[in-house]
C-alpha cells in the first residue's frame, strides 16, 4: 500500500491521510507522536518551521525507522543532512513553501515511495562540489518512478538525484546547462532512467534517444514536450 502523509503542521496539529492508488483515500490517522530525535517504527516525524542540519534540530538517524514524515507549510528550508539515512514508509510531499533543500538532506533516505515533485518554489538544491558530502541531496533515496524538477531551480549539485534504480522518468523544467552544472553527475548510476521530458522551447536540450544525461548509466531519450 502506498502511503502519503500530507498536511500543514501548526504547533502539534497535523492532518494525516493514507492514499492508496487502487483504494482511494483511507481514513484520517489523527495526530501522530511528535518526534525530537531518532524515530520509532510507528511514529511520524512532524516538521514545522525550518529544519536545520542533523547536529542541531535535524532528524537524520542513519538507520532509524519511522512511519512517515510530514513537512508543514511553515517550512522554507530543509537543511544539510537533516533527514538523511532514515528508513521511511511513505511518499515525500515537499510543500510549496520550501525554497532551499541543502546538501545531503535526504541522502540514502530509503522507503520513500511514489513520485517526487520538487515544487516551483524551490530555487536551490544542494551544492556543486567534488563528493557526496558537498551535495547528494536525494542520492540513494528510493522514490520513483517519476521525478519532477520545478521551473525555478537555479542550481543542482553532484549526485543530487543519483543511485536510484526506481527512477525511470524525469520531468525537467530547467535547462541542461543547470543539470550539467552538477559536475555531470546529477543522475549518476541511475541504470533504469529511460526518459527525460523537457520544455519544448528550451534550446539547451536536444531531442532524441541514446543520450547520456547527468551520468545516468542508461541511454536516455530526451522528449521536448513540456510547456
Amino acid at each position: 500500500m502506498s502511503k502519503t502523509y500530507k498536511g500543514d503542521v501548526t504547533g502539534n496539529v497535523v492532518e494525516l491521510n493514507l492514499l492508496d492508488a487502487n483504494e482511494g483515500t483511507l481514513p484520517n490517522l489523527g495526530t501522530p507522536t511528535v518526534i525530537t530525535k531518532n524515530t520509532g517504527v510507528n511514529e511520524v516525524i512532524q516538521i514545522f518551521g525550518d529544519i536545520d542540519q542533523a547536529t542541531t534540530n535535524g532528524f537524520a538517524g542513519y538507520g532509524a525507522d519511522s512511519e512517515g514524515i510530514v513537512l508543514g507549510t511553515s517550512c522554507t528550508k530543509i537543511g544539510f543532512a537533516s533527514l538523511g539515512g532514515n528508513r521511511y514508509n511513505c511518499q515525500l510531499v515537499i510543500p510549496d513553501s520550501v525554497t532551499t533543500i541543502e546538501s545531503g538532506a535526504f541522502y540514502y533516505a530509503t522507503g520513500i515511495t511514489g513520485d517526487l515533485v520538487i515544487p516551483d518554489s524551490v530555487s536551490w538544491i544542494g551544492t556543486v562540489g567534488d563528493n557526496f558530502a558537498d551535495s547528494g541531496v536525494f542520492a540513494g533515496a528510493t522514490y520513483g518512478p517519476n521525478l519532477t524538477i520545478g521551473k525555478n531551480v537555479k542550481n543542482v549539485g553532484q549526485w543530487d538525484f543519483a543511485f536510484n534504480s526506481n527512477l525511470t522518468n524525469v520531468n525537467c523544467y530547467i535547462t541542461k546547462t543547470i543539470i550539467d552544472s552538477g559536475r555531470g553527475e546529477v543522475f549518476l548510476n541511475n541504470q533504469n532512467m529511460q526518459t527525460i521530458h523537457v520544455r519544448a522551447d528550451d534550446d539547451t536540450w536536444t531531442a532524441g534517444g541514446g543520450q547520456t544525461i547527468g551520468g545516468a548509466s542508461s541511454q536516455v531519450t530526451v522528449i521536448k514536450d513540456l510547456v
